[in-house]
């Protein structure tokens, strides 16, 4: 089997102002489809209301230090994520670091290689910015995640909590070095 940026034609951009509704929309798919299962729907839907509200999701695209960005496989929709630098970045490690806050891959794109894709991307750009490292928090019960990010020079270094709508979830943090 070919790596798959020979087999499918795949962009990455930021997202526009004007895209705000499909960002929102998409999020909030991708997020229901990863984690809806594995909660109790009450806390998931009263974070799903708040974090994903058009009203967050402008506060978070005008902030000075996030950037999303849409990747795009022949034309469609497939993946998202979220860049955080300086304040803007959930923890103050260091203000030089890049965080991943999010990045989500539409269900019926993964396992064909696309994580890999973002996250060289990411680290492309850590790169760019001079950062020491790049790092993202995930769900301690993610183990799949978790191994994905480990395979790609990501250790864990710390935990945070997530107030997942009143549900005090663990999140793991992970960090690659990149100098």
């Amino acid at each position: 089997m070919q790596p798959i940026e020979n087999q499918f034609k795949t962009h990455i951009r930021e997202v526009l102002p004007h895209e705000l509704n499909t960002l929102r929309a998409f999020s909030e798919s991708t997020f229901r489809q990863a984690f809806a299962h594995q909660n109790d729907p009450v806390h998931f839907e009263k974070y799903m209301e708040k974090s994903r509200s058009i009203d967050q999701i402008k506060k978070e695209y005008t902030a000075p230090g996030s950037i999303f960005y849409f990747m795009e496989m022949n034309g469609e929709l497939v993946a998202y994520f979220k860049l955080n630098t300086g304040k803007d970045q959930t923890e103050r490690l260091d203000d030089r670091a890049l965080e991943i806050q999010q990045i989500y891959v539409a269900e019926p794109f993964q396992g064909r290689g696309l994580g890999k894709i973002l996250l060289d991307f990411c680290v492309k750009k850590a790169l760019q910015k001079g950062a020491p490292f790049i790092w993202l928090g995930v769900w301690e019960m993610n183990t799949e995640a978790k191994q994905f990010y480990e395979r790609h020079g990501f250790s864990a270094f710390d935990t945070h909590e997530f107030d997942l709508g009143g549900d005090i979830q663990t999140d793991v943090l992970m960090k690659r070095v990149l100098k």
